[in-house]
């Protein structure tokens, strides 16, 4: 994680600040708005790889940051 991403992690979030996009300033939206857009669009893709892994017949990895007892991170 870059530092410009965990510093702005660290503080308090302003969800209804209204920022334009990088790749197109004319769009604006709430950045509690594009927030929740990037959490749904990593949720989504991690869901893919799983579902491809099964259809190969392989056990996806637990993809999560936080795992139960007894269970270590992939490395």
């Amino acid at each position: 994680m870059g530092r410009a991403t965990w510093a702005f992690l660290q503080g308090p979030v302003d969800e209804n600040r209204v920022v334009a996009l990088y790749d197109a300033p004319e769009e604006r939206y709430p950045l509690g708005d594009l927030l929740w857009h990037a959490f749904l669009h990593e949720a989504r893709h991690g869901a893919q790889v799983a579902l491809l892994l099964r259809v190969l017949g392989q056990e996806p990895p637990a993809l999560g940051l936080f795992f139960p007892e007894g269970e270590r991170r992939p490395r």
